[in-house]
Protein backbone atom coordinates (compact mmCIF):
# COMPACT_ATOMS: atom_id res chain seq x y z
CA UNK A 1 0.00 0.00 0.00
CA UNK A 2 3.11 2.23 0.74
CA UNK A 3 5.01 1.73 -2.32
CA UNK A 4 1.49 2.42 -4.39
CA UNK A 5 1.15 5.94 -2.66
CA UNK A 6 4.71 6.33 -3.10
CA UNK A 7 4.07 5.62 -6.90
CA UNK A 8 1.16 8.01 -7.08
CA UNK A 9 3.28 10.88 -5.16
CA UNK A 10 6.25 10.97 -7.77
CA UNK A 11 3.91 10.63 -10.57
CA UNK A 12 1.96 13.84 -9.72
CA UNK A 13 5.39 15.08 -9.07
CA UNK A 14 6.81 14.27 -12.36
CA UNK A 15 3.16 16.25 -13.81
CA UNK A 16 3.84 19.38 -11.20
CA UNK A 17 7.51 19.61 -12.89
CA UNK A 18 6.26 18.97 -16.42
CA UNK A 19 3.32 21.77 -16.27
CA UNK A 20 5.74 24.57 -15.11
CA UNK A 21 8.18 24.07 -17.41
CA UNK A 22 6.18 24.19 -20.62
CA UNK A 23 6.01 28.16 -22.12
CA UNK A 24 4.26 30.73 -21.33
CA UNK A 25 1.61 32.35 -23.83
CA UNK A 26 2.77 35.57 -24.57
CA UNK A 27 0.27 38.36 -23.25
CA UNK A 28 -1.38 40.10 -26.80
CA UNK A 29 -0.72 43.72 -27.36
CA UNK A 30 -4.11 46.07 -26.89
CA UNK A 31 -4.40 48.83 -29.52
CA UNK A 32 -6.90 51.95 -29.67
CA UNK A 33 -7.83 53.81 -32.24
CA UNK A 34 -8.66 57.87 -31.52
CA UNK A 35 -10.74 60.47 -33.21
CA UNK A 36 -9.79 64.07 -33.99
CA UNK A 37 -12.18 65.92 -31.75
CA UNK A 38 -12.38 69.61 -30.63
CA UNK A 39 -14.30 70.35 -26.61
CA UNK A 40 -17.23 72.73 -27.82
CA UNK A 41 -19.44 74.63 -25.51
CA UNK A 42 -23.43 74.30 -26.29
CA UNK A 43 -26.08 76.76 -25.19
CA UNK A 44 -29.93 76.49 -25.35
CA UNK A 45 -32.05 73.83 -26.81
CA UNK A 46 -30.30 71.88 -29.18
CA UNK A 47 -31.61 68.25 -30.62
CA UNK A 48 -30.07 65.20 -28.83
CA UNK A 49 -28.59 62.45 -31.01
CA UNK A 50 -28.31 58.82 -29.86
CA UNK A 51 -25.81 56.39 -31.45
CA UNK A 52 -26.83 53.04 -31.04
CA UNK A 53 -23.87 50.54 -30.79
CA UNK A 54 -22.94 48.95 -33.81
CA UNK A 55 -24.31 45.72 -35.35
CA UNK A 56 -21.79 43.86 -37.07
CA UNK A 57 -21.87 39.79 -38.30
CA UNK A 58 -20.58 37.49 -36.49
CA UNK A 59 -16.77 37.48 -37.19
CA UNK A 60 -16.89 41.40 -36.77
CA UNK A 61 -18.16 41.16 -33.18
CA UNK A 62 -14.65 40.65 -31.42
CA UNK A 63 -11.76 42.18 -30.48
CA UNK A 64 -9.44 40.40 -32.30
CA UNK A 65 -7.51 42.17 -35.40
CA UNK A 66 -9.01 40.25 -38.07
CA UNK A 67 -6.94 39.09 -41.85
CA UNK A 68 -7.99 37.52 -44.83
CA UNK A 69 -6.27 35.41 -46.73
CA UNK A 70 -7.02 34.04 -49.99
CA UNK A 71 -9.23 31.39 -49.30
CA UNK A 72 -11.25 33.67 -47.78
CA UNK A 73 -10.83 32.73 -44.29
CA UNK A 74 -10.96 34.54 -41.86
CA UNK A 75 -8.25 34.46 -39.00
CA UNK A 76 -6.84 36.55 -35.73
CA UNK A 77 -3.71 38.23 -35.62
CA UNK A 78 -1.54 36.60 -33.32
CA UNK A 79 -0.25 38.46 -30.48
CA UNK A 80 -2.41 41.39 -30.46
CA UNK A 81 -6.11 42.76 -30.24
CA UNK A 82 -8.20 45.60 -30.38
CA UNK A 83 -8.95 47.18 -26.66
CA UNK A 84 -12.51 47.00 -26.69
CA UNK A 85 -15.29 44.47 -29.58
CA UNK A 86 -15.32 46.36 -32.64
CA UNK A 87 -19.03 47.03 -32.87
CA UNK A 88 -17.95 49.11 -29.31
CA UNK A 89 -15.06 51.05 -30.95
CA UNK A 90 -17.35 52.51 -33.72
CA UNK A 91 -19.85 53.81 -31.55
CA UNK A 92 -17.68 55.58 -29.16
CA UNK A 93 -15.46 56.67 -31.68
CA UNK A 94 -18.41 58.60 -33.53
CA UNK A 95 -19.81 59.84 -30.64
CA UNK A 96 -16.37 61.41 -30.31
CA UNK A 97 -16.22 62.85 -33.65
CA UNK A 98 -20.00 64.05 -33.05
CA UNK A 99 -18.73 65.90 -30.39
CA UNK A 100 -17.29 68.60 -32.33
CA UNK A 101 -20.46 69.92 -33.58
CA UNK A 102 -22.89 73.15 -32.06
CA UNK A 103 -26.15 71.63 -33.79
CA UNK A 104 -26.66 69.22 -31.47
CA UNK A 105 -25.47 66.93 -28.60
CA UNK A 106 -24.61 63.19 -29.56
CA UNK A 107 -25.28 60.33 -26.93
CA UNK A 108 -24.10 56.76 -26.81
CA UNK A 109 -27.43 55.10 -25.79
CA UNK A 110 -31.03 55.11 -25.37
CA UNK A 111 -32.08 55.58 -21.78
CA UNK A 112 -29.63 58.49 -20.51
CA UNK A 113 -33.06 60.51 -19.52
CA UNK A 114 -32.73 62.37 -22.21
CA UNK A 115 -35.31 63.11 -25.55
CA UNK A 116 -34.01 62.02 -28.48
CA UNK A 117 -34.86 63.81 -31.75
CA UNK A 118 -32.16 61.52 -34.16
CA UNK A 119 -30.93 58.06 -34.19
CA UNK A 120 -27.66 56.83 -35.73
CA UNK A 121 -27.71 53.39 -36.38
CA UNK A 122 -24.38 51.71 -37.99
CA UNK A 123 -23.66 48.02 -39.41
CA UNK A 124 -20.17 47.11 -39.56
CA UNK A 125 -20.09 45.01 -43.13
CA UNK A 126 -15.94 44.70 -43.02
CA UNK A 127 -12.66 45.71 -40.48
CA UNK A 128 -9.97 43.73 -41.53
CA UNK A 129 -6.56 43.64 -42.96
CA UNK A 130 -7.43 41.61 -46.88
CA UNK A 131 -4.36 40.76 -48.77
CA UNK A 132 -2.52 39.16 -46.03
CA UNK A 133 0.40 38.90 -45.98
CA UNK A 134 1.54 39.99 -49.37
CA UNK A 135 -0.22 43.44 -49.69
CA UNK A 136 -1.89 44.03 -46.32
CA UNK A 137 -5.14 46.13 -46.97
CA UNK A 138 -6.99 47.93 -44.32
CA UNK A 139 -10.63 47.25 -45.11
CA UNK A 140 -13.17 49.12 -43.45
CA UNK A 141 -16.85 49.45 -44.58
CA UNK A 142 -20.21 50.89 -42.08
CA UNK A 143 -23.55 51.20 -43.15
CA UNK A 144 -25.05 54.32 -41.46
CA UNK A 145 -28.75 55.11 -41.36
CA UNK A 146 -29.63 58.43 -39.82
CA UNK A 147 -33.84 58.69 -38.19
CA UNK A 148 -35.68 61.64 -37.66
CA UNK A 149 -37.58 59.75 -34.69
CA UNK A 150 -39.85 62.31 -34.12
CA UNK A 151 -41.27 62.15 -37.65
CA UNK A 152 -40.34 58.63 -38.14
CA UNK A 153 -38.14 59.51 -41.37
CA UNK A 154 -34.99 57.67 -42.61
CA UNK A 155 -33.26 60.87 -43.67
CA UNK A 156 -30.10 59.06 -45.01
CA UNK A 157 -28.79 55.49 -45.63
CA UNK A 158 -25.07 55.70 -46.86
CA UNK A 159 -22.67 52.98 -47.30
CA UNK A 160 -19.02 54.13 -46.37
CA UNK A 161 -16.09 52.09 -47.46
CA UNK A 162 -12.27 52.51 -47.57
CA UNK A 163 -8.98 50.44 -48.09
CA UNK A 164 -5.69 51.45 -47.43
CA UNK A 165 -2.40 50.23 -48.13
CA UNK A 166 -0.63 49.24 -44.88
CA UNK A 167 3.01 50.50 -45.74
CA UNK A 168 4.12 46.74 -44.00
CA UNK A 169 2.75 43.67 -42.15
CA UNK A 170 4.12 44.74 -38.58
CA UNK A 171 1.12 45.33 -35.90
CA UNK A 172 1.92 49.35 -35.62
CA UNK A 173 2.08 49.55 -39.32
CA UNK A 174 -1.40 47.69 -39.35
CA UNK A 175 -2.76 49.79 -36.24
CA UNK A 176 -1.78 53.17 -38.11
CA UNK A 177 -3.60 52.11 -41.34
CA UNK A 178 -6.63 51.23 -39.44
CA UNK A 179 -6.26 54.65 -37.47
CA UNK A 180 -5.92 56.49 -41.07
CA UNK A 181 -9.38 55.00 -42.56
CA UNK A 182 -11.61 55.10 -39.75
CA UNK A 183 -10.29 58.74 -39.43
CA UNK A 184 -11.56 60.01 -42.73
CA UNK A 185 -14.58 57.66 -42.62
CA UNK A 186 -15.79 59.06 -39.47
CA UNK A 187 -15.09 62.96 -40.58
CA UNK A 188 -17.33 61.77 -43.63
CA UNK A 189 -19.99 60.40 -41.65
CA UNK A 190 -20.40 62.93 -38.95
CA UNK A 191 -19.95 65.73 -41.86
CA UNK A 192 -23.26 63.69 -43.47
CA UNK A 193 -24.66 63.60 -40.34
CA UNK A 194 -24.17 67.16 -39.40
CA UNK A 195 -25.67 68.60 -42.73
CA UNK A 196 -28.97 66.73 -42.54
CA UNK A 197 -29.38 67.72 -38.74
CA UNK A 198 -31.81 70.23 -38.33
CA UNK A 199 -33.60 70.03 -41.68
CA UNK A 200 -36.92 69.50 -40.54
Amino acid sequence: MRKRICFLGLVLLSITAGCSILPKAEPEQQYFLTVNRKSVHIAGEVPIVVVERSTAVNPLNTNKILLTQASQEIIPLKGASWADTIPQIIQDLLVERLQGYQKFVPVSREGSGLRATYLVQTDIRAFYVANWPTKPTVTIEIRVNYIDIDKRHLLFTKTFRRQQLAEGTGINMIVEAFQQNITIILADIAEQINEQTGKR
